[in-house]
């Protein structure tokens, strides 16, 4: 945002637009990453969830070392912000990582300068915050001095600068490190937010704004930031859930250290804390995620003609994600069959995961065909085939790498 936006005021509210369909009611999501200004990455990942109806907040951690699937050497998830979009790097393609991980495609992003924190423990006069070990780093290149005891304190916007900086003793002392200040960042903002949330500094509320919107890259209009803020106030963030992103230490591979992410424990954690959609995230959400980005358009073709799109021509676009025989007791080619006799569409493209042989496979290639497609034939399984000889129309089917 440009320098000197000002606050809007008690009456500047708008709520955000509405997401796509199949989501929980006014159930937001948020990407917030802090950057590294000598590198740009981003050294710090958060995915944030806000129901508004439940007035309950959640934040998980995203490991800066989380292995990646990318093109370039270090396949790490803080690599990719500052990657070349086109070799699949930037915002909207870290976006996209995070989806890979937790099979939940943030709505909004913040991209926040780590100074803006300075300023709003100034404005809130400091912060109480249990500081987690003894700090003792000394850097006199980069004018930087950290001292900080253990404990419960009051800290002032430089000790918070100073300890949200810290990795390690300059004797260097194992046990903290990157992961240890990624919790300590996460459980101060926490901190700081309960402080920004007391009675005492509502009247600062425009203030904390400007601050905000002064030193953050964010998709967030001033007037839905407003919106959220004046949701927040009635949250108990005493309630707030903070947890890190499952995953298994491998140590050392291709030369670096590498977190894989812990698919068994992300799921649960996932629907539990962070699911803004009306089912249930699964570890092969193919379907659904394609579904959720689908531009439907035949119920309202039907409804209102093509007149609702303004325009003289549209297509009937339908879609269904059958699910999985264990669930539905149906075979995808029962269920897809009785859809066709029904809907009589002129053509019907289907998608499924592929085993593929080679992770280099994955996220670079795509098989596409006009012969049909066996969805489920695993080893020893035996199903019936999507295809025109037994569906009566035109199939494409396309097979998405996994």
């Amino acid at each position: 945002a440009a320098p000197g936006t000002t606050a809007p005021s008690q009456g500047d509210k708008e709520k955000p637009d509405e997401p796509l369909s199949g989501r929980k009611k006014d159930y937001y999501t948020f990407l917030l990453l802090g950057k590294d200004t000598s590198s740009g990455s981003t050294d710090t990942i958060i995915l944030v969830s806000y129901d508004v109806p439940n007035q309950q907040v959640n934040m998980m951690s995203i490991p800066r070392d989380t292995a990646v699937n990318v093109p370039w050497t270090v396949k790490k998830i803080n690599s990719v912000y500052s990657a070349k979009e086109s070799s699949g790097g930037g915002l909207e393609n870290l976006k996209k990582q995070v989806a890979c991980l937790t099979g939940v495609m943030p709505d909004r992003y913040v991209v926040i300068e780590w100074k803006a924190v300075g300023e709003i423990v100034d404005a809130v006069d400091g912060v109480e915050f249990d500081v987690p070990r003894n700090m003792n780093y000394d850097d006199d290149y980069q004018n930087l001095h950290i001292h900080l005891n253990k404990g419960m304190q009051h800290l002032n916007a430089e000790q918070a600068m100073a300890m949200l900086r810290y990795r390690n003793d300059n004797g260097y002392k194992a046990g903290y490190n990157d992961t240890g200040r990624m919790n300590t960042q996460r459980d101060f903002l926490k901190a700081m937010a309960k402080e920004v949330l007391q009675l005492k500094n509502m009247t600062k509320i425009g203030e904390f704004i400007n601050i905000f919107m002064d030193n953050v890259e964010t998709d967030l209009k001033v007037s839905e930031l407003t919106w959220f803020a004046s949701k927040a106030l009635s949250v108990d963030l005493e309630t707030m859930q903070s947890s890190t992103l499952p995953y298994i230490d491998v140590g050392k591979y291709r030369g670096g250290d590498y977190l894989f992410p812990n698919g068994e424990e992300i799921v649960p954690l996932v629907n539990e804390q962070f699911n803004p959609y009306n089912r249930e995230v699964t570890a092969d959400a193919l379907g659904p995620q394609v579904v959720d980005n689908l531009f439907i358009t035949r119920h309202i073709v039907r409804e209102y003609g093509t007149a609702a799109y303004n325009c003289s021509k549209m297509n009937q676009i339908s879609a269904l994600e059958p699910g999985v025989m264990a669930k539905t007791g149906m075979e995808t080619a029962e269920i897809v069959k009785g859809v066709v006799e029904q809907t009589s569409p002129d053509a019907l493209i289907v998608i499924d995961a592929l085993a593929a042989r080679s992770v280099r496979r994955l996220n670079r290639t795509i098989q596409i065909t006009n012969t049909g497609i066996q969805p489920g034939s695993g080893v020893g399984n035996h199903r019936n085939a999507l295809t025109q000889e037994s569906l009566g129309v035109p199939v494409i089917a396309i097979g998405i790498p996994t």
